[in-house]
């Protein structure tokens, strides 16, 4: 299965998240986990 995030998407999480001081790897999970659970699977967990 391919789940595609418009550019948008992407652009509008990654700077609301950078403004709050987060890392791109915190970004990457947190998008990755909203992403999941829209289509109802269990998020992976950061490292």
């Amino acid at each position: 299965m391919t789940v595609r995030l418009r550019r948008e998407d992407w652009a509008r999480l990654v700077e609301l998240r950078m403004t709050e001081g987060k890392t791109g790897q915190e970004v990457f999970f947190e998008g990755l986990t909203a992403v999941f659970a829209r289509y109802g699977f269990d998020a992976p967990v950061a490292p």
